[in-house]
């Protein structure tokens, strides 16, 4: 009768260990995953679309050599911003992707307008 609680106990155990190793595990690995709100950094050229009545309706950063890639700006007060002050200039952002119908959009944070001779801008933020 002891051997058998024994056994059941040390099943129990080992059971009970496996499942809060796997737990723990998991919570492990999600806090190593990059997270989705890290800023990351680009550098482009703006495009402005505007309506017939002359109002901003797409922001546009253009990035990359080849292959080309463009992100649409999320329209907020800072993305309007960057559309009506850096229209066709080259530009570093930093800002957030963010996922929304299928369709990567860049979230800015802060921009400054890139020189042609020293890289460096005006700092927005």
């Amino acid at each position: 009768m002891k051997n058998q609680f024994l056994k059941t106990a040390v099943a129990t155990l080992l059971v009970l260990g496996l499942f809060v190793g796997t737990a723990w595990a998991k919570k492990t690995l999600k806090a190593n995953e990059p997270s989705n709100t890290q800023y990351k950094d680009y550098k482009g050229t703006v495009k402005v679309t505007k309506d017939k009545a002359g109002n901003i309706n797409g922001v546009n950063l253009k990035v990359g050599v080849l292959p080309k890639h463009t992100y649409p700006i999320v329209l907020d007060e800072k993305g309007i911003e960057l559309g009506e002050k850096m229209a066709g200039r080259k530009v570093h952002v930093k800002g957030i992707i963010e996922e929304k119908a299928a369709k990567k959009w860049l979230n800015i944070i802060e921009y400054r307008a890139v020189s042609s001779k020293s890289g460096k801008g005006k700092h927005k933020k």
